[in-house]
Formats: C-alpha cells, structure tokens, sequence
C-alpha cells in the first residue's frame, strides 16, 4: 500500500482524470436520495474508511484512487460533478443537446467499492462528519476538499440552491435565454475563462456588442508565452470583440437567477462600461 501523500499525489495525474472520466460514461447503479450512515456498505471488511468531503475534481479523483485500499465516502452537497469547463459553451444556442449532458458526471457509478452520500457537511470532528441533515458519518481518515466558491453563471447550486443533475438544463437554458436577447455584453477578467467566455458569445445569433475588461496590461499569460497573446488578441479582434486592458473593475456584480444582469461597471482609473448582461470571470 502506498503512503497517502503518494495516493494524493497521484489522483492530480492526466491517468486518474481519464479513470474518472470513464467510469462516469459507464451504467451504474440506482442512486439513492438518502442514505442513512448505518445503511453505507462497507465492501472492503478489513480496511479503514476514508471520508471525502467535496466531490470537485481534487475529491472525486482521490476517491477514485483511493477506491481500491480503503472503503470510501464520498460526500458532496450536488449528485454530480459539473465540468465548469463546457459551461460558456452550453449557453449558445444550438450546442445545449451536446453539452450539457458532456458536462455532468454523476457520482452514484464512480466508485467500485466506496459510496457517494449526497449531503452537507456542518462539521468534522477527529472521529465522525457531521451533516446538516443531522446524519453523523464515521471516518478511520477524512479529507477536505471543498475547494472554493466560484464566480459568474457557471455553477447552478450556488446561484439558486439547486443540488439535483435534472436541474441543469433549466438553469443553462435560463441563461442562454438572457444572453439571447442582450444587445451588449461585458465579460470581466482577462484569465482563460473570460477570454473563452466572450469568444464563445460571439456565436450568439443576436450578435450582441461585445467587451472584454481585463485589470492588467496584457493577458494573464502574456509572460509565459507572448506569442500565443498576441495570436489571442488578433482573433478577438476579428471576430469584433473590444478588450480594454488595465481596466481594474471595482465591484463586479453577481450573477442573478432569472435576470436582470444588466448594470454598470466602474474601474479604478474612474472610466464606466454598461451592459445588457455583465459576466463575472474575474477568478476564485
């Protein structure tokens, strides 16, 4: 057995990732709204159990590492991983079919051994979680992997207290919806995120004016590789999107389930953008 710094370690690998990956495309079993901790199956007798609080990429690929030397749980408040990545992409109209089931991998088939819990940890004590639905589930070894609180449109259970996969779809449609009928479109951060965000907007039909506010000089990787910058630039360029640089915004209004999303933007250097629908990318 390895040490479990090593089994962490390996879980970040591009191997553990395509593991997850597969087994989220496989058929699994019926999953369970509730399960009391008393009923969680304990395949592996001999072994400890291993609590992950936090089903994001770090907790769903340790747990998927881990699946083979200890009996998992896997708690998490959603009953599916939402891949952020294709969110930008599923608000466009005519790509919501293709992605939007791309983008969910639900945790009930992810683990051979271990078991998902969907709930809310309140607590974690040297022996036992403690949930807020009052369910106490006890640990031989816990990891937290909460991750953090992410920013914009791209996560539904933040903006509207939504913890169910059906619910995705509604929530990506009420959105392109609101993107469909703007006439401009700020997105702020310059990050990978933004800079993908507004060149995905540039596909929506209505064609809406389009501005990209990014607080330095250049882009976030301009150091790193200038060229690949400047090639990012030029194509934003062509596909006629404004980006205002060393536009450092004061306060980036969240995003609101169901609209408006409307409102201005005030920099440090005293200048104003205002838009139909202002898309916060600025970054955890």
């Amino acid at each position: 057995r390895q040490p479990l710094h090593n089994i962490v370690k390996a879980s970040s690998s591009p191997g553990a990732m395509g593991n997850l990956c597969s087994a989220a495309a496989a058929t699994g079993p019926a999953y369970q709204d509730f399960v009391a901790a008393s009923e969680i199956d304990k395949k592996l007798k001999d072994r400890k159990t291993m609590v992950i609080v936090g089903g994001g990429y770090a907790g769903a690929c340790l747990a998927k590492t881990c699946d083979p030397e200890f009996n998992v749980i896997l708690i998490n408040k959603t009953d599916y991983l939402l891949q952020v990545m294709a969110a930008h992409r599923v608000t466009i109209p005519g790509k919501m079919d293709y992605w939007e089931p791309r983008m969910k991998l639900p945790y009930n088939y992810l683990l051979n051994n271990g078991a998902f819990v969907k709930g809310e940890v309140t607590a974690i004590e040297t022996s036992h979680v403690e949930l807020k639905d009052g369910r106490k589930i006890p640990f031989d070894v816990c990891a937290c992997a909460t991750g953090t609180k992410k920013n914009g449109f791209f996560v539904p259970e933040e903006m509207n207290g939504s913890t169910k996969s059906t619910d995705v779809k509604p929530w990506y449609e009420s959105v392109q919806k609101e993107l469909s009928k703007a006439k401009s479109i700020i997105v702020v951060g310059g990050g990978i995120v933004g800079v993908e965000t507004i060149a995905e907007m540039a596909a929506l039909p209505n064609k809406p004016k389009l501005t990209l506010l990014s607080s330095g000089p250049a882009f976030k990787w301009a150091d790193l590789d200038k060229k690949l910058s400047e090639e990012v630039l030029k194509q934003l360029k062509e596909k006629k999107i404004e980006v205002v640089f060393g536009a450092h915004a004061k306060e980036v209004p969240s995003w609101k389930a169901g609209g408006p999303n409307s409102g201005t933007i005030k920099t440090e250097d005293g200048k104003s953008y205002s838009a139909d629908v202002i898309i916060n990318c600025t970054g955890s």
